[in-house]
């Protein structure tokens, strides 16, 4: 049986209680009392009682990644201290390393594309510079071909003036073939070098598929994400787990705190943060810790029925040695007068 409904049994027997007495003392002989008279207020209680439990201030349920997966490892035992980074179980990882083994491969592949299209951009930009040569070359023959047809003497015959024109403009159709050329060579560069952006942005593809490949292998291993003490493990090698379900339980006992667990929404708003609370422990009864109100949850989760808000309780004084995780306790909280 829950405190609040302790609580509410002895409010309802006190208000019978009360009924009763009200009304044999109306019907005793020579009562003063009269038919008007009333029972005096009943004060508002002065504090709140609650069933919690016993929470390290660090905790991690390790759970399996992706799909899940097969128990190949398991390196530690409950109770067993670990520091951060500590491997604590291991899943099979055959099909993670043939997912990386083919990534590896896709990256050598992208790769060697890659390196080809900046080949192939090399080469455009070696053509397009002879084609650039060649255009000067090409200008140097029109200037001398100007030079020889404007050098002619006024006597010669006119089968070498035609055949010095003609030499001009064969000098010019070369010089427009260079031009050309090099026309080509640029576009068939800018090709290229478009082909290399895409190659290289493969090659970037391919390397982020190693990298979740290799991320999600790595992550086959639960590690300690802190230093504490391994609170539980529920796997065993061979076990298939599923994702989501916590494998691997590890606690910081350095600190504790206490998490109520039925405060329902009749009462939570007669708490504020910050008020003084003691908790009692069930197994240590003749050691109640003092403490304080650290916060109050915001949303409340149906329960049985109610409206459970989780109040968490930080002590303000020592603690027994010996406190576990979820170990149950009671807490009792202090609320403003009349509230």
């Amino acid at each position: 049986m829950s405190r609040r409904v302790i609580v509410v049994l002895i409010i309802v027997i006190g208000a019978i209680v009360a009924g009763v007495w009200f009304v044999s003392g109306a019907a005793t002989p020579g009562s003063t009392a009269s038919p008007s008279s009333t029972l005096p207020p009943v004060p508002a209680a002065t504090s709140v009682s609650a069933d919690a439990r016993v929470v390290p201030v660090r905790a991690a349920e390790l759970a399996a990644p992706g799909a899940g997966g097969v128990v190949a490892e398991v390196l530690v035992e409950a109770g067993d201290r670990v520091g951060a980074g500590t491997p604590l179980l291991r899943l099979d990882a055959d099909l993670a390393d043939s997912d990386v083994a083919a990534a590896q491969a896709a990256v050598a592949a992208a790769t060697a594309d890659a390196d080809r299209a900046d080949a192939a951009v090399g080469q455009a930009t070696a053509e397009v510079d002879a084609s650039t040569a060649a255009i000067e070359e090409a200008k140097a023959a029109v200037t001398a071909a100007d030079a020889a047809r404007d050098g002619l003497p006024s006597g010669v015959s006119s089968n070498q003036r035609r055949a010095a024109r003609a030499e001009v403009d064969r000098a010019q159709a070369a010089l427009d073939a260079a031009r050309a050329q090099r026309s080509a060579a640029r576009a068939a560069r800018l090709v290229a070098e478009g082909a290399a952006v895409a190659a290289r942005a493969e090659v970037a593809r391919a390397e982020a598929g190693l990298a979740a490949a290799t991320t999600a292998r790595d992550d086959l291993t639960l590690e300690a994400p802190f230093d504490g003490v391994v609170a539980s493990v529920d796997a065993e090698v061979g076990e298939t787990i599923g994702p989501g379900t916590p494998a691997v339980r590890v606690a910081d006992p350095s600190g504790w705190r206490f998490e109520t667990v039925d405060l329902d929404e009749t009462l939570v708003g007669r708490i504020a943060e910050g008020a003084h609370a003691t908790v009692s422990l069930d197994a240590f009864p003749d050691a109640p810790i003092e403490g304080r109100v650290a916060s109050i949850a915001p949303y409340g989760v149906s329960t049985a029925g109610d409206v459970v808000y989780t109040v968490v309780i930080e002590p303000t004084g020592p603690v027994p040695d010996g406190l576990r995780w979820n170990m149950t306790a009671s807490a009792t909280i202090d609320t403003a007068a009349g509230s």
